[in-house]
C-alpha cells in the first residue's frame, strides 16, 4: 500500500483530504510538524506551505530531517502562481491548490505517486505536468482530432489523441487520463460501445467519459445514458461547451 505523509498545522481541509486519500486506498500519516512524524517511509509528502520558511534548499533540508526521498508537494489555498513560485523556490517537486477540488487533487496525488522515481530525478521538468488534468481524445478524423487536441492544450490541459480502439488501449494505460473524450461515429466500433467496454473494466477510480458527436441531441443523450457515459456534448456547440462539461466533471466535488 502506498503511503502519504500529510504535514499541516491542524488545517480542516487537509484533515478532509486525508480521509479522502484513505478512501482511495492510500495509507496516510498526518502530523502538525515534520518532527512529529513517526514513520520515515513515504511515497509522497504533502506539506502545508505555511510551514515552509522559504529559501532555496528548504525542501532538501526537510527530506534529510524526515529521512525520505519521496517527492514533496506544497499544499495551500490562494493564488496558484504564488504557490507554483514557492514550490520552485524551495525545491518542492510540485504543488496542490485547495481550490482545485477533490477530483483534481486525487488525480495529482495519483500521478505524483506513480511517477515518483522519474519525478525525483527531474523535478522541474515534471512540476507543471503534475498539476495538469490529462485528457484522452478519440476521433478517427485526423484533422478534427488534431484541432481538438490543440484547442484543449491551449486551454491548459495535458491532451493526447488517437484514432482507433487499438491505439486507445495503449494510450489509456500510459496516460491514465482524468477524462476520456470519444467521438460516437467511428468506423469499427461506436463511441458508446467503447464507453461500455472501458466502464466494465475500470477498477477503483472510475474515469469520466464524454461522448461527442454531431448527432441530434436526443439521440446523443440516449446513447450516452445507455452506455453509462458521464456526459455528452454536441460538436456544433463548440469548444466552450466542451470545456464547460470537462470542468464540471473535474470539479464535481469541491472543497
Amino acid at each position: 500500500m502506498k503511503k502519504i505523509l500529510l504535514i499541516h498545522a491542524g488545517d480542516v481541509v487537509l484533515n478532509a483530504l486525508g480521509l479522502v486519500l484513505e478512501q482511495e486506498g492510500y495509507a496516510v500519516e498526518a502530523a502538525d510538524l515534520p518532527a512529529e512524524m513517526q514513520s520515515r517511509h513515504a511515497d509522497l509528502v504533502l506539506l502545508d506551505a505555511e510551514l515552509v520558511p522559504g529559501g532555496h534548499g528548504t525542501i532538501a533540508d526537510l527530506k534529510l530531517e524526515l529521512g525520505v526521498s519521496a517527492p514533496v508537494y506544497l499544499f495551500a489555498s490562494g493564488g496558484e502562481e504564488a504557490l507554483r513560485s514557492g514550490a520552485e523556490k524551495t525545491g518542492a517537486e510540485g504543488y496542490i491548490c485547495t481550490e482545485w477540488g477533490f477530483r483534481r487533487i486525487v488525480s495529482v496525488v495519483r500521478w505524483a505517486v506513480r511517477n515518483r522515481t522519474r519525478q525525483v530525478q527531474s523535478p522541474q521538468r515534471d512540476l507543471l505536468l503534475g498539476t495538469l488534468n490529462r485528457i484522452l481524445v478519440l476521433d478517427d478524423h485526423e484533422g478534427a482530432r488534431r484541432r481538438l487536441v490543440t484547442e484543449l492544450r491551449n486551454q491548459g490541459y495535458a491532451v493526447e489523441g488517437c484514432g482507433s480502439m487499438a491505439e486507445l488501449e495503449d494510450l489509456y494505460s500510459r496516460l491514465d487520463p482524468d477524462v476520456v473524450v470519444t467521438d460516437v461515429i467511428l468506423p469499427d466500433v461506436t463511441g458508446d460501445e467503447i464507453c461500455r467496454q472501458l466502464k466494465s473494466r475500470m477498477q477503483g477510480r472510475l474515469t469520466p467519459i464524454i461522448l461527442i458527436s454531431s448527432l441530434p441531441e436526443w439521440e446523443l443523450k440516449q446513447r450516452a445514458e445507455r452506455a453509462g457515459a458521464d456526459a455528452y456534448c454536441r460538436k456544433q456547440d463548440g469548444l466552450p461547451k466542451l470545456v464547460q462539461v470537462l470542468e464540471e466533471l473535474l470539479s464535481e466535488i469541491v472543497f
